[in-house]
């Protein structure tokens, strides 16, 4: 008798868990039927959250389709703005590389008027110990002539 317990017991331990599975199945699935399904309203439910589903769906692809073409114009935006700058920078070289050959000239005009400012001042310190000499040779020839 023995072994016909242990050969029973898996059979009764399936029947109760099959017995526990319908139980729970009548109750999750069984007790909110109160009534007939109405399949009308059902579908109707469900064409209204469909259309709402594809009303969102137009919204979205025309918020889509604006900001696509916000971007294609920021991309091109962006690739004409190193063209206008590079036109730019070339202007602004030009424009130093012009005001340094202006500078160059002014350097070398100053240079060539410090060059005649020293000699006039050397000419006029040479035509001053000239004058000098003469004076005193005036000064001294007339007190000799005076004599």
């Amino acid at each position: 008798m023995g072994e016909k317990k242990i050969t029973s017991a898996p059979v009764v331990l399936a029947v109760i868990v099959f017995a526990i599975g319908l139980g729970l199945g009548y109750y999750l699935w069984g007790i909110q039927r109160k009534g007939p399904t109405d399949y009308k309203e059902m579908l109707s439910k469900t064409i209204d959250y469909i259309a709402t589903i594809e009303h969102k769906n137009q919204t979205l692809l025309k918020t889509i389709d604006t900001l696509e073409n916000e971007v294609d114009v920021l991309k091109k935006e962006s690739k004409g703005v190193p063209v206008e700058l590079e036109s730019r920078l070339k202007d602004l070289k030009a424009r130093v590389d012009s005001l340094q050959h202006e500078n160059q000239q002014l350097k070398q005009k100053l240079i060539t008027y410090e060059n005649m400012l020293k000699e006039n001042q050397a000419l006029k310190k040479k035509g001053a110990q000239e004058t000098k000499p003469a004076q005193t040779n005036l000064g001294t020839t007339a007190n000799t002539g005076g004599e």
